[in-house]
């Protein structure tokens, strides 16, 4: 219950930067104060959000993630015709802001001197990067209710074969838009002045709205609008129904489900997603300054806690020696680990905590769990990955794994071209 609380908490602060962000966008853009714009925004989704439940949760994904593409590839386009093609583009840039990959840098800088880390050299982002996403796709709720909602389980590996296939072209086009807007910047200095909000601060969020506003006609400009709020929305409203759900299962549900009628239990749903919901609106006055944009800001909060939630799941899953008091032990070792080196390392890429804290929790947990009594084995039975091992019906998926592997290696080879020539 204390990772559940843990998870909640965090998970709420990391939505309200996120409704920060959008927020100064809206502000921007329809001229209206920051806080008129969060409630717009944070009222519209934490409503429809209650009405709708997972299914509004799902069919608004789908819908919001046509227009966000359309809409960034619109802006993208914009801004390589303002800078006179892709050639212009790269020269207004510079030679080294173009290099895909860069051996050189690991951002694993101890000392305390506050010096900006090397956040995005290669093996922070490739290993850190790789804890980051096996974490958050395997074992954060916003992700399992859409895996837990297919039909079947079949279904699900297809889902997430997909979204692992399609999400590299997707996030190169939120790059490619950002190589042209950069190139931009560099062409007409006076656009940065454009991102200094009120306090006199260079808010690199409000570059793409900014760009929008200066160059796109006003019919362009509503709809790439929508896409950039659809992005927003998407993300808030899968988050909210997360936190929702743990609520309701990990505490309304184990001290009050025996009382609780099928109404009950919706109603408390919906007041679980509205309590959320209210909470992540009033964090987002108070997250301005946790980082310079708000990616950044959402995956570092998200990276304190990710290793030592993935440290749960895995000596849960491989260990039959693991026990509660070692798995919580583990998980708050691996969560001071994170806390410390936010405060104290700046110097160590945020993107290294993913495996810091996670490697902390696991040699906490063992450590605790040896010196301690070991669970019972009827604790164990159906928790363990071996249980699935040796009753793989269990499972009832395809067997024609050799189509997925084949299209994956392909895939692979393909993107190791693509950025080895960039």
């Amino acid at each position: 219950m204390l990772i559940s609380g843990i998870f909640l908490f965090l998970r709420a602060f990391a939505t309200g930067v996120t409704i920060y962000g959008v927020g100064l966008v809206i502000s921007l853009v329809m001229d209206i104060p920051f806080w008129a714009a969060v409630l717009l925004l944070g009222s519209v989704t934490v409503v429809y959000d209650m009405l709708g439940g997972m299914k509004a949760v799902i069919i608004s994904d789908v819908i919001q993630v046509v227009i966000l593409l359309g809409a960034i590839l619109a802006a993208a386009f914009m801004a390589f015709h303002m800078n006179g093609g892709w050639a212009d583009t790269v020269e207004a840039l510079g030679e080294s802001r173009m290099r895909a990959l860069d051996f050189k840098e690991w951002g694993l800088d101890f000392s305390s001197d506050g010096r900006t880390p090397t956040n995005y050299g290669f093996w922070p982002m490739f290993i850190g990067g790789f804890f980051l996403y096996l974490a958050y796709y395997g074992c954060d709720q916003t992700q399992a209710q859409r895996s837990l909602s297919t039909r079947s389980v079949d279904d699900t590996n297809r889902a997430l074969f997909l979204g692992g296939i399609l999400r590299f072209p997707l996030v190169l086009s939120y790059c490619l838009l950002g190589v042209g807007i950069g190139a931009y910047a560099m062409k007409n200095p006076h656009f940065t002045e454009g991102l200094v909000n009120a306090s006199g601060e260079t808010r690199i969020d409000l570059a793409v709205p900014t760009f929008i506003l200066e160059n796109f006609p006003h019919g362009m400009i509503g709809l790439v609008m929508i896409g950039l709020f659809a992005a927003a929305m998407s993300s808030l409203d899968s988050t909210i129904n997360s936190m929702s759900a743990v609520t309701m299962h990990d505490y309304v549900l184990r001290f009050w489900g025996k009382n609780l009628s099928e109404k009950a239990e919706l109603y408390l749903s919906k007041a679980t997603t509205f309590f959320w919901g209210a909470l992540a609106i009033v964090f987002s006055f108070f997250v301005g300054d946790i980082a310079q944009t708000v990616i950044v800001a959402v995956n570092k909060i998200g990276s304190v806690v990710n290793g030592p939630i993935l440290a749960v799941f895995l000596m849960g899953m491989l260990s039959r020696r693991i026990n509660a008091p070692g798995v919580m032990t583990g998980f708050l070792i691996g969560l001071a680990l994170n806390t410390l080196l936010w405060f104290f390392c700046p110097g160590v890429s945020w993107l290294w905590w993913n495996l810091f804290g996670m490697v902390a929790a696991v040699v906490g947990g063992f450590a605790v769990s040896y010196v301690t009594r070991p669970p019972k084995p009827e604790q164990l039975e159906g928790n363990l990955a071996s249980y699935a091992c040796r009753n793989p019906g269990n499972l009832k998926g395809e067997k024609k794994w050799h189509w997925y592997y084949a299209v994956l290696t392909a895939y692979g080879v393909g993107m190791l071209v693509l950025l080895w020539n960039l």
